[in-house]
């Protein structure tokens, strides 16, 4: 889980300009992505 998992945490302190890429980065993958069906 700690290395395939989309669930693992980032801490950004004092680095705006990497948490916005990061943010847009997030955005991007959650617009493409599709609600989980079941026997899909």
């Amino acid at each position: 889980a700690a290395r395939k998992n989309s669930e693992n945490v980032i801490v950004l302190r004092n680095m705006p300009d990497i948490a916005a890429q990061y943010l847009a980065h997030w955005q991007d993958r959650w617009d493409r992505g599709t609600d989980w069906q079941p026997g899909n």
